[in-house]
């Protein structure tokens, strides 16, 4: 459908179906032109478990393939260890904002301490409000004790 909104109300209820036919249509929605649409069916597949789109997800990080924050989202999901080092490269070197801010969500997902330097990094240094903010969340998932100071500064200088 041309609406985005009846893109994720069918995503969402093909997830409730449950079956591998549903997961099969969901699939395309993870190169779709909305963001918003690509998080929604990657929510979705991880509700069905689909371990196809799991795989897609695990190539498509090593690859350049755009746009690719549906299939980072799908790894945190997922909570797939072997995507850390895919995800710090996504989250220091990606162009895209929605890439980077689901990269960050993604490794606080993963509940890695690996993933405190980049997350701190991102929150300090990314030119994108949002990108900053998933750090910051990603950081308080993760109870890393020593991030705490460099939290209260990038909340009195941001926000």
């Amino acid at each position: 459908h041309t609406r985005a909104e009846l893109r994720m109300v069918a995503a969402s209820a093909l997830a409730r179906l449950g079956d591998r036919e549903s997961a099969r249509l969901i699939r395309p929605l993870l190169g779709d032109g909305t963001p918003e649409v690509r998080q929604l069916a990657a929510d979705s597949l991880f509700t069905l478990k689909d371990e196809v789109a799991l795989d897609l997800a695990q190539k498509a990080v090593v690859s350049d393939m755009r746009p690719i924050d549906g299939y980072v989202r799908l790894l945190g999901l997922f909570h797939d260890p072997k995507a850390l080092g895919f995800l710090k490269v996504r989250l220091y070197e990606d162009s895209d904002p929605p890439t980077r801010a689901q990269a960050a969500w993604a490794l606080g997902e993963l509940g890695s301490l690996e993933a405190v330097e980049p997350l701190e990094d991102a929150l300090a240094k990314d030119r994108t409000a949002a990108v900053r903010r998933e750090a910051a969340l990603a950081l308080g998932k993760l109870k890393n004790m020593a991030s705490a100071a460099k939290l209260i500064h990038s909340c009195k200088r941001d926000p």
